[in-house]
């Protein structure tokens, strides 16, 4: 059983799905152009071994033979390797008039708004495994696929928390100017630069220049769309990017939590490419459940229109005094429990709200006019909700924003069963009954009414300007 018929927005879901295919689609050229070079150069290299046996062994014919059988299975090897590897043509879909935009042109080269660090070997290879996806570094600790689904599972993501928090951004600095330059890390499949570019675009400014950086691309050719951007390839583990120091006016970054780099190290390496009066934010959500204690009191000290987009979505401002208890669901239990291990074994944290917070609580030397949003989004009816007579009833809008969320949050959670289905110590088929189950109660709000939530926030901070004569 599935989550794909729980009522969701027609115009979220075929913008989702729309968008989605057509990044999918760039991503297959791009791959099948990487793929078929390996394969040339591969081909290259038998060929020269060919011709070098061929002259040391022309006397024996059985030396000949041997050689003849050793590149009839290196090439064979080498297809069935890249057959592996390549999309099923199945999923490539033609798009329609209203998103053609986003389609990538089929030539071999890669697109001209691309380019990659000098420092990088280049994108790692795209592989395929348990029918999804993935990026093909053993190194990584990225959990998550990289295809059409998990795009489509980002952009909907994506499109939830902006309706939660009310904007694509929650600092206030840029509601007043505009950034020159725009810095997208981890981009993905850049849905934030462009929902970005149509914010400054309605307050007509069309002309701000972002770019995007990830380890691989995935993303379309937003100048298609109208936007100025740059995409480069890098591996930001390595805490250095291809771009010069105070050189960005707005670095935004989105689940940087999942991969191994720690929090701190980010926040100091992303605060030198800011310009002085630069704003950095971060968004990030926890990837564990816990249960909201009936009526929470709103978290202190927030704008109005924070409590009044809180009351609008029927989320729930947070703050570290908000009370919470551990989930009440067994099967909830049982996956906080295996993600946890998973994310531990791979040095990622379950928690990174916490984090973060602290993170830019130690940056006051470098930073100003820092500020935050935490937030609880239930994953459905709450049974306190119900039972008392002072809550308003939720609206078909704010029930549909929650059961997204709840379908995201599914979608993930079902990216990573291969790792869930070990750490469980389950067979196969004892976790196909476990989940099963657990749908079950999901899609029937039967098991989710104790108030369990995840929790996402948003935090950001503006870079002093250092006066002279103070370093």
């Amino acid at each position: 059983m599935s989550l794909s018929h729980l009522f969701i927005p027609s115009s979220i879901q075929s913008y989702s799905v729309a968008l989605a295919q057509a990044q999918y689609q760039q991503q297959c050229e791009l791959q099948k152009h990487h793929l078929h070079q390996q394969q040339e150069e591969q081909k290259r290299r038998n060929s020269e071994k060919s011709t070098d046996s061929s002259t040391r062994s022309a006397s024996s014919s059985t030396a000949a033979t041997t050689t003849s059988t050793t590149l009839t299975t290196t090439t064979n090897t080498i297809d069935t390797t890249t057959s592996k590897m390549l999309i099923p043509s199945s999923t490539s879909t033609s798009m329609s008039t209203s998103t053609s935009g986003s389609n990538q042109s089929t030539d071999s080269n890669v697109p001209s708004h691309t380019s990659h660090s000098p420092s990088s070997k280049g994108p790692p290879p795209l592989i395929e495994q348990q029918g999804r996806l993935w990026i093909g570094d053993p190194t990584l600790a990225y959990p998550l696929p990289c295809d059409h689904n998990e795009i489509a599972r980002q952009i909907m993501n994506l499109e939830c928390l902006s309706v939660c928090f009310g904007n694509i951004f929650c600092n206030s600095e840029f509601e007043t100017r505009v950034p020159n330059r725009v810095l997208e890390v981890g981009c993905g499949p850049a849905t934030w630069s462009h929902k970005c570019h149509n914010y400054f675009k309605s307050k007509g400014h069309s002309d701000v220049e972002f770019h995007g950086i990830d380890i691989v691309e995935i993303c379309p050719n937003l100048r298609k769309l109208g936007v100025n951007w740059h995409f480069k390839q890098c591996d930001i583990r390595e805490l250095k990017i291809p771009f010069p120091m105070e050189y960005f006016d707005f670095i935004f970054i989105k689940d940087a939590s999942l991969i191994r780099t720690p929090v701190p190290a980010w926040l100091e390496l992303w605060i030198q490419y800011l310009r002085p009066g630069g704003v950095i934010e971060v968004w990030e959500t926890d990837h564990v459940f816990r249960a909201l204690l009936p009526h929470p009191p709103p978290a202190p000290g927030l704008p109005k229109k924070c409590y009044e987009q809180a009351a609008k979505t029927k989320t729930y401002t947070i703050c570290p005094s908000t009370p919470w208890t551990d989930a009440k669901n067994q099967f909830l239990i049982d996956y906080n429990g295996w993600i946890q291990q998973v994310f531990s074994n791979s040095q990622l944290s379950t928690t990174p709200c916490s984090n973060v917070g602290l993170s830019f609580s130690t940056e006051g030397d470098s930073l100003e006019n820092t500020g935050s949003r935490r937030i609880a989004i239930p994953l459905g009816h709450m049974q306190w909700e119900q039972d008392d007579p002072n809550c308003p009833d939720i609206t078909n809008e704010q029930m549909a924003l929650r059961k997204i969320f709840l379908y995201t949050t599914s979608r993930t959670m079902r990216s990573i069963n291969h790792a869930l289905i070990e750490t469980s110590q389950k067979t196969p088929e004892e976790y196909a009954r476990w989940w099963s189950q657990l749908t079950l109660e999901l899609v029937g709000n039967t098991g989710i009414s104790s108030g369990e939530c995840l929790e996402a926030g948003a935090w950001w901070g503006t870079k002093k300007v250092m006066t002279e004569g103070k370093s």
